[in-house]
């Protein structure tokens, strides 16, 4: 079994394609192997003779069910997750790069720590070729809970800046949603539930900004959300204050009803009439004194009071 398996959704990335691959496979081999899934999105330029024509044993093609419409690159990723062999997956977007030597530092931290979700930083490449820091702070432990890293909160929610340990990623039972930030989703829950979460604080990618045709070529990007945005039902944090981390049951889906110095957790046990549900669906979380969470409405009194 490899250590890393790197997944690259392609579509639409053929300019870009051959740095991206060169940056993977071009660098020296880690002792405990990688493996590269490639995932041809009914690509319409020259991605799939690019992929095609590379001869490494390391490197997988497989095809999206789409004949004509992509999926998207979610879809995209999670069909290359699903056969992915690695200890680790790592999603790397084709139109960007990994900084050199990343794949060994990575492995290094993977290796000593042990993450469920390792962060690494990243730069950002513009179409001059110039680069700026990703402005980010991963100071702090090594590994910890995000109640240890709470300036983790604050910084991107791409998958690509996190490393995820597969059976870990495989039992969170989230799937990405639509593009664009198609990966807030998996990345939040991901923080709220990891036990163990890594930081390297060493650039390891290089995502390039500004590409004509990218989802993210409008002004916000994927690298502007964090977990102190509103962004779909991901808010976990309120008045910058983390409050609680909640259990995974019964689907560890964190919701961003936040009212009254509560979080309010959704899912899909509530909305099929569990115990404790509310006319919103959703079952009030308290803070973390309170780990089984209150099941009384924030809007009015507990019974009894």
């Amino acid at each position: 079994m490899p250590l890393i398996s790197v997944v690259i959704p392609v579509h639409g990335v053929g300019d870009y394609l051959d740095r991206c691959l060169d940056s993977v496979l071009g660098e020296p081999a880690v002792p405990q192997g990688i493996e590269v899934i490639a995932v041809d999105d009914a690509s319409p330029d020259d991605s799939a003779a690019i992929l095609a024509a590379r001869q490494d044993p390391r490197l997988r093609v497989i095809r999206t069910s789409a004949a004509v419409a992509p999926v998207g690159p979610g879809p995209a990723r999670e069909l290359g997750a699903k056969e992915a062999a690695g200890e680790y997956v790592w999603f790397v977007d084709g139109d960007d790069e990994l900084a050199a030597g990343a794949l060994a530092a990575v492995a290094d931290s993977l290796t000593k720590l042990a993450p469920d979700v390792l962060i690494v930083d990243f730069e950002n490449l513009y179409p001059d070729g110039t680069t700026s820091p990703s402005g980010g702070n991963l100071s702090g432990p090594e590994v910890g809970t995000l109640a240890d890293h709470p300036a983790l909160i604050h910084l991107t929610m791409t998958v690509w800046s996190k490393v995820f340990r597969r059976d870990f990623l495989c039992a969170l039972g989230v799937s990405f949603g639509p593009a664009p930030h198609e990966d807030v989703p998996v990345t939040t829950t991901a923080l709220l539930t990891a036990e163990k979460i890594g930081v390297l604080d060493r650039v390891c990618y290089r995502y390039r900004r500004a590409r004509r045709g990218s989802f993210l070529s409008a002004p916000t990007t994927a690298t502007s959300i964090s977990l102190t945005h509103t962004n779909r039902s991901s808010i976990i944090c309120l008045n910058g204050q983390w409050l609680h981390r909640p259990s995974p049951r019964p689907c560890g889906w964190p919701c961003s009803s936040a009212r009254s110095g509560t979080i309010r957790r959704c899912c899909r046990w509530c909305h099929a009439g569990g115990a404790g549900s509310s006319s919103t669906g959703c079952r009030p979380i308290s803070g973390a004194g309170d780990p089984g969470g209150r099941r009384d409405s924030p809007s009015r009194p507990a019974r009894g009071a």
